[in-house]
């Protein structure tokens, strides 16, 4: 029976790596089949500047471009191994969405299996694949894995994965290069140190390796001293920034708008919309959380891990979905735990056959809503890429040094557009002109609310209407 091989765990985990890969074919083939549709999903905003470093590391050296963040993410970022990676897909397939959007679903590929194999160190197959299921299928990974620009958080999750995986395995070298790969890909890996305690305390409940801590700590420190020496900030998204605060209003607000968007993001598929029911969702999940914490084993780990996962993000004004990647692992460990793990279930278990129905019933749901959030991130795509060939069609070959002002997207930059009901070009419009005619010389901006150009820079001012009935640009 289904039921008794999910509910047989194993404490000896080390050794459970070594398990035949019974069910990753089936695995890797459902996530295929979800995310292969993003391929022709074109590139949206933040995709476009991205590509643009790729872009100007072709006509400059490339490890400097690497190293050094575009002009726009200096001020914010510091993830140079992520840009490595447009580089080299824009060295093999140039300007083609297809290419990058592929790399992002290998990506996710990994960080199922990684997950899948996490798992295994307490659970039985079956359950460990539930668990890859859970996570593979969460409804906001149509942001990170279908948008381009995700694959910060694709490729951070890779290498935490890998340092987790070999912090377990005391292999203490690779621990630290793949921590200090994750740092370079996104400041979220901050927390790993505290989630590799939990990991070695709860998870495998082996003697804990004093040595590796330190070695942690120097490459914190380390990552920490270089983001503030590039970018002026060193806390970056830890703690509260003093410009959100100042943009909402009132920490009342911001702290709202936090928790409201955490339960519709972090539970979903649930349908939990506005505060109220997502404070309720939040409070009831720390309170079973709690309860199942207090028995250790890998709900203990899970919640520890789901909870640190959390803190880097809090700093920022708004939660955005693809915040969750990472959290999103934590939650399906916790989840199958709290549901097969007897070590963590508390009192009499209710029947296998229907704890599995329900999670296959959770997974169904996730799978729906993740293909509907997908089909938006698609249509946001190619609404870009549609744009791009409208103006290419209406000004064929500008004269280097022009200034393009565009008029009428207001409707499509606010997501108020009836056909594509998603934000248009609210960042990326300048990289994206650019790369759209390969000439760096080019400038664009939006016009004032009279039409007219706001850019005073020298050049030829090109003032372009959008007709959104004929979906065509008309030169003024």
């Amino acid at each position: 029976m289904i039921g008794n091989d999910l509910t047989s765990m194993r404490t000896d985990s080390l050794s459970r790596s070594s398990s035949p890969l019974l069910g990753v074919p089936l695995l890797i083939l459902i996530t295929v089949v979800a995310f292969l549709p993003s391929l022709g999903g074109g590139l949206s905003n933040d995709d476009f500047i991205w590509i643009h470093g790729a872009w100007r590391a072709t006509r400059q050296s490339w490890w400097a471009v690497a190293l050094v963040p575009h002009p726009w993410w200096s001020q914010h970022f510091l993830r140079p191994l992520v840009q490595l990676t447009f580089f080299l897909d824009f060295a093999a397939a140039g300007l083609r969405p297809w290419a990058f959007h592929l790399t992002n679903i290998l990506l996710h590929l990994i960080n199922v299996w990684l997950v899948w194999r996490l798992a295994l160190l307490r659970f039985s197959r079956q359950a460990a694949f539930l668990a890859a299921l859970l996570f593979s299928f969460h409804p906001t990974h149509a942001w990170s894995v279908g948008w381009v620009a995700g694959r910060t958080q694709l490729l951070c999750a890779t290498f935490f994965l890998l340092a987790l995986h070999a912090h377990l395995g005391r292999r203490s070298l690779l621990a630290g290069a793949a921590f200090a790969a994750a740092l370079l890909s996104n400041e979220a890996a901050i927390v790993f140190p505290l989630v590799a305690w939990a990991a070695s305390r709860w998870l495998v409940e082996q003697p804990l390796q004093r040595r590796i801590f330190p070695t942690y700590a120097a490459l914190l420190a380390t990552y920490l001293a270089l983001r503030a020496t590039t970018t002026g900030l060193a806390y970056g998204m830890i703690g509260v920034d003093p410009t959100a605060l100042r943009d909402s209003g009132s920490v009342a607000n911001l702290w709202r708008s936090k928790i409201t968007l955490l339960g519709e993001y972090l539970l979903a598929p649930l349908p939990i919309y506005g505060f109220r029911r997502s404070l309720i969702a939040l409070s009831l999940l720390t309170l079973i959380v709690l309860r199942f914490a207090r028995r250790r084993g890998i709900a203990a780990f899970a919640a520890a891990w789901l909870a640190l996962s959390l803190v880097p993000y809090l700093g920022w004004y708004q939660l955005q979905p693809w915040y969750i990647y990472l959290p999103s692992a934590a939650g399906a460990l916790f989840l199958v735990s709290a549901a097969f793990d007897p070590a963590a279930r508390p009192g009499p278990a209710p029947s296998a056959t229907w704890r599995t129905l329900l999670l296959a019933m959770w997974i169904l749901a996730s799978f729906v809503q993740l293909c509907r959030c997908g089909a938006v991130q698609d249509r946001s795509g190619r609404a870009h890429m549609d744009l791009l060939a409208a103006l290419r069609r209406e000004l064929p070959t500008p004269a280097q040094g022009s200034r393009l002002c565009f008029s009428g997207l207001e409707m499509l930059r606010l997501g108020a557009d009836p056909t594509t009901r998603a934000p248009i070009f609210v960042f990326g419009l300048n990289e994206a002109v650019q790369l759209a005619y390969g000439d760096p010389s080019l400038a664009a901006a939006f016009a004032d609310p009279l039409g007219q150009c706001t850019d005073d820079r020298p050049g030829a001012k090109i003032l372009l209407a959008w007709k959104a009935s004929t979906q065509t640009f008309v030169i003024k």
